[in-house]
């Protein structure tokens, strides 16, 4: 057979063997990138689209929560809240009447009819309806130590949290509400029969101990089973806002009066707050607030020095007294051996005891010193007492004046070197005008002797002309309001306090001082600066940086809630306050919360934003 020639290959063809290789090598490579860059693709959009998910929720919560503090912060401005008593710190009762009021809080709620639990008040916080991912809406859990009604009281910093989150009963617990997006429906729950769920359709939106409407421990459990986010408020940041509040307040009255009367008010010297009579002292300038409160029952079982007809708060006053009314009113006697009418009626006449022929009338002409208490109403009721001993017997004869006086102008004295705050009511040839009143009584009685008090009761109603009368010097320190307006007109009162703060017990938990340039008498001060030697020092540390030392005028220090190693109501001035707080000078501190520091300080006429 013949050989064939091999006939040599055509370059072209020797080169499309390769080429035919790598075309399929790039085609798979092609299809490969692409099948990954569609998993990607999905993989991120999934990633993506749980991201967006979570973040709808997590914005959800927030905003809720920030509802939540600023209904708390503003509370005694709400002009639903009629009691002036109530202050900053309350949180709304949950909605569990949605299907009738959709987002409206109930009016009361308490966790043994279990109404602390239920919808967010959306509407009461007067805020757009927020829901989570799943479009469901939130739910909230107030603490029953914060609910606004009833009113828990006294509510300050020192007033815990009851709810728990995950380790219940662990001292850390200390929250004051919850905030709990429900997520998807899991199996098992239906909410389609309840458009506008209320509590008796928890276990459709809620899982595990969540879903328990009278429980103060709550889950943040997170599987196939229990979906619920929560967010919650614990007391440390609820009152962080609020003790901001109450400082704010404090100083914005601090500074009335200074513009008032050209300087700070004499403090009241600092001792147990709890039983402190907040009474200004004459060269006090680091202290507790001086107060002039209003009348309270006195619960304690022990008598009470200060009291007038079973109320604290009435107050030592070096007042002078006289008047002349000769005519008008109405008399009332009491007893059988009932003082003389003119008695009542002029402190300048003679006033024989019945009891003995010793005269104990106004020496002068004029009553001093006494007691006072402030009513409400703009009411002040003072008294002043006289005694001897009835030479037959040997027995104790007192006579006792009191004066009540409603809706009387008044001027005030400003503070000086030597005097605080005076507040006077004159009135001089004059008539009781519409809504004026005065009450005058006069009580003779033989002290120990059962059935020996008599006394007689002049009433002067609007209208009644006077000749004289006069009450003069009575201490007239920081009023605490007994209305909603502070310094009202024609009721000139710079400084006035809102009622809430000793209602709440916050001025157990304030401490101030001002430098001596800016004390009574003292003239007109310079402002500090950095080489001022009359200042005040404040090292202030600003998110953990070094502290810088600044020169001041006046503070106002708040106590945070107490330490582990403060005792409460306590006796000393560590037991509230730390570091160099805890000490009566002129050096202070201000620096964020810790675990050993958590004192909250104002400067007065800084602006700390800056």
């Amino acid at each position: 057979m013949p050989i064939r020639p091999v006939m040599p290959r055509h370059p072209e063809l020797a080169r499309r063997g390769p080429q035919r290789g790598l075309v399929t090598l790039l085609f798979l490579l092609i299809l490969l990138s692409a099948g990954s860059y569609f998993l990607l693709r999905a993989l991120n959009q999934a990633s993506l689209g749980q991201a967006t998910a979570e973040h709808t929720t997590q914005r959800a919560l927030s905003s809720a929560r920030e509802a939540l503090l600023g209904y708390a912060v503003r509370y005694p401005d709400n002009p639903e809240t009629t009691d002036f008593d109530a202050g900053p710190g309350y949180l709304p009762c949950p909605d569990t009447q949605a299907d009738k009021n959709p987002g409206q809080a109930d009016a009361s709620c308490a966790k043994r009819s279990n109404t602390t639990v239920g919808l967010f008040p959306w509407h009461t916080l007067d805020v757009p309806e927020a829901r989570d991912n799943s479009g469901a809406r939130l739910w909230y859990v107030v603490s029953e130590s914060h609910r606004n009604h009833p009113k828990q009281q006294p509510l300050n910093s020192d007033h815990r949290g009851t709810l728990g989150l995950d380790q219940c009963g662990a001292e850390g617990d200390d929250i004051v509400a919850l905030i709990i997006a429900p997520g998807s429906a899991l199996k098992g729950q239906t909410r389609a029969e309840s458009p506008y769920p209320t509590t008796r359709f928890i276990d459709d939106y809620l899982e595990g101990q969540n879903a328990s409407p009278n429980n103060d421990c709550y889950s943040t459990q997170h599987d196939d089973t229990h979906n619920d986010r929560i967010l919650a408020i614990t007391r440390q940041e609820l009152m962080a806002m609020v003790e901001a509040r109450v400082l704010e307040d404090i100083a914005n009255a601090l500074s009335r009066y200074q513009i008032a009367h050209g300087a700070f008010p004499w403090l009241s010297p600092f001792s147990a707050p709890a039983s402190n009579r907040y009474s200004a002292k004459v060269g006090t300038r680091n202290g507790l607030l001086p107060l002039r409160r209003h009348e309270t029952p006195n619960t304690s079982k022990a008598p009470d020095p200060y009291a007038i007809d079973g109320n604290a708060f009435a107050f030592d006053a070096p007042f002078t007294l006289r008047w002349s009314v000769p005519t008008g009113g109405t008399v009332t006697r009491f007893g059988s051996a009932t003082p003389k009418e003119d008695c009542l009626r002029s402190t300048s006449l003679s006033c024989p005891l019945p009891m003995q022929g010793d005269v104990l009338g106004a020496a002068g002409g004029e009553w001093k010193a006494g007691l006072c208490k402030v009513q409400s109403g703009h009411k002040l009721s003072c008294r002043a007492v006289r005694e001897a001993v009835n030479p037959a017997d040997k027995t104790l004869l007192r006579r006792t004046y009191t004066v009540v006086l409603t809706n009387w102008a008044y001027t005030i004295d400003p503070p000086t070197v030597t005097l605080p705050r005076r507040q006077n009511f004159t009135l001089v040839n004059g008539t009781l005008g519409d809504g004026m009143e005065a009450e005058i009584e006069l009580k003779d009685e033989q002290v120990g002797v059962s059935g020996s008090a008599s006394s007689s009761v002049l009433k002067l109603p609007g209208g009644t002309l006077v000749d004289s009368f006069e009450l003069k010097g009575v201490p007239f320190d920081l009023e605490v309001d007994d209305d909603d307006k502070i310094d009202l007109p024609g009721h000139p009162s710079p400084g006035e306090l809102p009622g809430w703060l000793v209602a709440n017990e916050w001025h157990h938990l304030l401490y101030v001082a001002f430098r001596k340039a800016d004390a009574p008498g003292s003239g007109v001060a310079a402002a500090c600066t950095s080489t001022s030697m009359d200042c005040l020092t404040v090292n202030w540390s600003r998110s953990g940086a070094a502290p810088v030392p600044l020169k001041v005028g006046a503070v106002v220090l708040g106590a945070g809630a107490a330490l582990s190693a403060q005792v409460r109501p306590g006796t000393a001035l560590g037991d509230y306050f730390e570091g160099a707080n805890a000490k009566e000078d002129d050096a202070f501190e201000k620096a964020d919360a810790a675990a050993s520091f958590n004192d909250r300080l104002r400067i007065l006429g800084v602006d700390e934003d800056k």
